[in-house]
């Protein structure tokens, strides 16, 4: 049995948003689309070489301009993170790849005053180094690291 939106808790309600962004949908409808609120894409893929994001990406970021078409009075602020365990020339990438994202959503026709970079790299873990060494599990150490790697978006403005 599916659970409506309204009787998912926060945490099922971020996930379930995330899952739809991940897969090129942002049909947000019934969420209370408020400042602070984070859309969160844990795996939007990025090209090899760290300078851009993957063709995989696109559909993605199609659908977020295409909501920010629909959604005028909305700005986001674009913050891309890491685990501390990716290399640390990867690392240095955080802003290049949210130019990256700026870059591509402006040229969808979305105005780049309504998109702002966050700081990002390592700052902002979901799950901190020192609690994932607590974790007794290999692949659940794996796991929370990887979550750790991520793009949010984070509404700064809605002017409804």
């Amino acid at each position: 049995m599916v659970k409506s939106q309204s009787a998912l808790t926060p945490m099922e309600q971020i996930d379930s948003i995330s899952n739809e962004l991940a897969s090129g949908s942002w049909n947000l409808s019934g969420v209370l689309m408020s400042k602070g609120l984070v859309y969160r894409l844990r795996n939007l893929p990025f090209n090899e070489n760290g300078n851009g994001f993957s063709t995989e990406s696109v559909p993605a970021l199609d659908s977020l301009a295409d909501f920010l078409r629909l959604n005028p009075s909305i700005e986001l602020s674009v913050s891309v993170h890491f685990a501390s365990s990716d290399p640390s020339d990867l690392i240095k990438q955080d802003r290049v790849r949210a130019n990256a994202i700026l870059k591509y959503i402006s040229l969808r026709r979305i105005n780049s005053k309504r998109l702002k970079i966050a700081a990002g790299g390592t700052k902002k873990p979901l799950y901190p180094d020192g609690l994932i060494d607590l974790v007794q599990s290999p692949d659940l150490k794996a796991l929370y690291m990887s979550l750790n790697s991520r793009v949010d978006f984070e509404i700064t403005a809605n002017l409804n």
